[in-house]
This record gives C-alpha cells, structure tokens and sequence, in this order.
C-alpha cells in the first residue's frame, strides 16, 4: 500500500513563555523525531503562540498530532487545516524555525489575539487558507 503524503498545520498556545534555551531545546528533541519518521516541516514561535506546518505519512502525522495535543507545553491547541499534497514544501528541514515578530504576528488573522481572544481560533479557522499561505512564505526564509 502505497504512503500517502500529508500536511497539517495547527496553531496553539504556549503553556508559558519560552525561552531561548526552552526553545532550542525544544527543537532538538523534536528535530530528531522528525527525522526518524521522515517528517518535514516548519515551527514559528511568538506572542506565547506556536503555528506549525508538519509534512509526512498521514498516519505518523495523525499520530504525532495526537501527542501534540496531549503535550503540557500546549494549550487550546487548533487544527487549521490538512490536506493531501504532492510534494513537501518544506522537504529539506526536519523542523525549520523562526520567531515571529510582533509586526508579524500582526499580519496572520486571529495570531496576535490568540492568547486573549477565544474568537480568536474562530478567526483563526476561517482564515486557515491565508495562515497557511503565510506560513508557505517562510519556506523561501530556509532555501
């Protein structure tokens, strides 16, 4: 049975405010298991919020899902969207990363209320296609 490739992204509140050292490690540990599983893709951090884009085998991707949601550095955590894809557009990063900045975080519809604002994931979901069409920019950010 052929694998199928699959993107999800989410968004999802910091249990607290990382810090660098939190934040490096954080990526160290998840930069291994992805690549052990042959998963790609990219991580921002900002406002106390995590928007992320994973890439790989649907199962493994439902799965680690599932862990993500039960990982206490989460809370109101949100699928924004998942979708069959030809081709990974982060192929080439097992977890590329940046911060976002507050300008930034700005420009993503229901980000910089995230915390605050619980219509916020309403907004969020709503305009899911935009944030992923944010996120795929950060891809030229790794090449």
């Amino acid at each position: 049975m052929e694998k199928q490739l699959y993107s999800l992204l989410y968004a999802s509140s910091s249990s607290k405010d990382m810090s660098e050292n939190e934040l490096t490690s954080l990526l160290e540990e998840i930069r291994k298991k992805n690549q052990s599983q042959n998963i790609t893709g990219v991580l921002l951090y900002g406002n106390k919020s995590f928007l992320q884009v994973l890439e790989g085998d649907k199962e493994k991707l439902k799965s680690l899902y599932k862990k993500i949601e039960k990982d206490p550095r989460h809370k109101a955590i949100v699928k924004l969207h998942e979708e069959a894809i030809d081709e990974r557009i982060f192929g080439e990063w097992s977890m590329a990363f940046s911060r976002i900045s507050p300008d930034q975080s700005q420009e993503i519809p229901g980000f910089s209320s995230f915390m605050e604002d619980a219509s916020s994931t309403e907004i969020m979901k709503h305009n899911a296609r935009q944030i992923q069409s944010f996120m795929n920019t950060f891809r030229w950010m790794y090449k």
